[in-house]
């Protein structure tokens, strides 16, 4: 089942709400929850009503919380501010709570306020404060379905189909429907999902029938071209779009071409004021990897909202190449989601200082960033800049960077650790983290001239290697036929990188065990084949061989 597919439900009454940590260098896929909300028209916002016979304390602790509530950016984030304030005007409405035991339209209005405030808090305290109100209050639909939802998420799930079920009896509305789909999908039920979509599957809005169709099919059979059969049938439903895209990300054979256009048709189907479903989008092309493309798609709209702000910014701070009109941007943005706590407002800071030459400026913005947060765009940004300036106020900083990057997926990280070791006096390990990283980059000439160079500061003598070790290159002969394998302890953490050149990097333990300690003449299976070794050689020493 897809671990990152998480769900908050509202509707154009209620809303629920998922606290996040956004760090645009550190996306991962918990964070696109395709399925964020279900029931979003009207963008799901919250509409807190005054009651019009009850005291004014009451009116006015409503519009304590109102404006809170009925920002869109809630459904995600509430600062530490304002979650205080929510806490104290649950408190405060407890109070009033006896004066709506009975039935009447002020006392729906006070729970629903309340249930509000429960969401935004503590679901927990929701599924409390709901199963002790009063008859009238439990029965009304809206609220059962939330109470529906919330049991679901903190894993009560069979009461929680117990409830759904109970207002699928009562009423047809889609939103029960969908949810009662979006439960089975999640629990990976999928022969009782596919049941109930074949007794009563709508079209719906943004196209959550679209998604579950699309992973029904995609489980049964994971060929992305009789996938595409569902295109005429789900073509201007945006959360098809998104999925579908991801399912082409995520496949071997990817298809950057069809990525592309499935982002772009989520584009063009959300509509105006959909501020949910652009946050779907902007969150997804992280996943993605297709964050640029996205924003050049959505450049020329201005938002209101600090969290989709927050994630522009996002993608333009970490952008590799930044132009004029980029840091343009970051400095118009900034301005409009500075006194935002789910930014990280040092690393824009630095962007800005390095964009006018004031890099001892940025390297300290940078520190107080990685201080807070240590990721590897910092680190790297932050290393790079103490290299590159000698900046000795911060040499005691250099170790703890080099631990964020040395299980980087990047070359260029790996120079930067090398350049570090170089500054140290460890050559050694200067000329091992540059081997790894010209190896990474596969074709980097660049990389190539610099780890020649450190070899040349290092003990260069031929080293000989004698027998087969953690770290060398072995030749197999078999008749005709020559296999080039290298054995090295530190590339085979990288996933990612099989071969460099045609040598071949051995990944399989046993053959590891059995090869090791033998000499040039002996004899090795691999691959249920037998070869001979014909020659043992350093790893550094055949590498920069090939290189040059």
């Amino acid at each position: 089942m897809i671990n990152e597919i998480s769900q908050n439900a509202n509707n154009n009454k209620n809303s629920t709400i998922v606290q996040i940590n956004i760090n645009g260098s550190e996306i991962t896929p918990e964070i696109v929850d395709l399925l964020k909300t279900l029931g979003t028209s009207n963008n799901s916002l919250l509409q807190i009503q005054a009651q019009s016979s009850n005291s004014e304390k009451v009116n006015k602790l409503y519009e304590e919380f109102a404006n809170i509530v009925n920002n869109f950016d809630s459904l995600f984030y509430i600062s530490k501010k304002d979650m205080l304030i929510l806490k104290e005007c649950i408190t405060k409405m407890e109070i009033f709570e006896g004066d709506f035991k009975n039935e009447s339209s002020d006392g729906l209005i006070f729970y629903n306020n309340m249930f509000a405030l429960l969401l935004k808090v503590d679901k927990n305290l929701f599924v409390t404060k709901y199963e002790k109100a009063p008859d009238y209050v439990k029965l009304e639909k809206n609220n059962k379905y939330l109470y529906a939802v919330s049991l679901y998420e903190i894993d009560r799930k069979e009461d929680a189909y117990n409830v759904i079920n109970q207002l699928l009896d009562e009423s047809d509305d889609e939103t029960y429907f969908i949810q009662k789909c979006f439960f089975l999908f999640n629990d990976n039920k999928i022969k009782e999902l596919r049941r109930i979509l074949g007794i009563k599957k709508k079209n719906d809005k943004h196209g959550y029938y679209g998604v579950f169709e699309l992973y029904i099919k995609y489980e049964k059979d994971k060929n992305i071209k009789n996938l595409k059969k569902l295109n005429r049938k789900y073509k201007g439903k945006v959360l098809y779009h998104l999925y579908f895209a991801k399912i082409i990300y995520e496949n071997e054979n990817k298809n950057l071409i069809e990525l592309k256009e499935n982002l772009k048709q989520a584009y063009l189907s959300i509509e105006e004021n959909d501020l949910v479903m652009y946050l779907e989008l902007i969150n997804l092309s992280f996943y993605v990897k297709q964050q640029e493309y996205v924003y050049e798609l959505l450049s020329s709209i201005k938002f209101t909202s600090t969290i989709i702000n927050s994630r522009l910014l996002d993608i333009l701070v970490y952008k590799q190449d930044k132009n004029e009109n980029d840091i343009e941007n970051i400095k118009q943005l900034l301005e409009l989601v500075k006194d935002s706590e789910i930014i990280n407002i040092n690393n824009a800071n630095a962007i800005i200082s390095m964009s006018l030459h004031k890099e001892l400026e940025a390297i300290d913005y940078f520190v107080k960033s990685f201080n807070n947060n240590k990721d590897r765009y910092t680190a790297a940004n932050l290393l790079n800049l103490i290299l590159k300036n000698n900046d000795q106020r911060n040499f005691d900083i250099i170790d703890d960077c080099i631990s964020v990057l040395d299980s980087s997926e990047y070359a260029s990280d790996y120079m930067l650790i090398a350049s570090s070791y170089l500054l140290k006096g460890n050559n050694d390990a200067a000329l091992e983290n540059a081997y790894i990283g010209a190896v990474l980059s596969q074709n980097n000439s660049d990389y190539f001239m610099r780890l020649w160079a450190i070899n040349t500061m290092c003990d260069n003598r031929i080293r000989k290697a004698n027998s087969v070790d953690d770290d060398c290159v072995i030749i197999l002969k078999r008749k005709e036929e020559t296999i080039q394998i290298a054995l090295d302890s530190q590339i085979i953490k990288h996933d990612k990188i099989n071969s460099f050149q045609g040598i071949k990097f051995n990944k399989d333990k046993i053959f590891e065990i059995n090869i090791k300690g033998k000499n040039i003449g002996d004899s090795v299976f691999y691959k249920d084949k037998e070869y001979r070794i014909d020659d043992i050689i350093n790893k550094y020493d055949f590498f920069l061989k090939k290189i040059f």
